[in-house]
């Protein structure tokens, strides 16, 4: 039981990073902007790794991390 909700939970999550960037460039009148939705989701994984892994005294590290709080 708990894996499915937990699958759930996650599809869910998963599926609504695209859907909330397509929505926010939609006013861009972009010809492909599900491609454009997911290099802004690459992006954003990205930046949530460095700010987890990076060193704390790397700028790009630190400001993702200050970002998180």
């Amino acid at each position: 039981m708990l894996t499915s909700v937990r699958e759930t939970l996650v599809d869910t999550h998963r599926a609504w990073h695209p859907k909330t960037y397509e929505e926010l460039i939609e006013p861009l009148d972009l010809t492909d902007r599900a491609a454009v939705a997911e290099a802004l989701l690459v992006l954003r994984v990205g930046a949530m790794v460095a700010g987890y892994l990076g060193d704390p005294r790397d700028r790009p590290a630190r400001t993702c991390g200050e970002a998180r709080r």
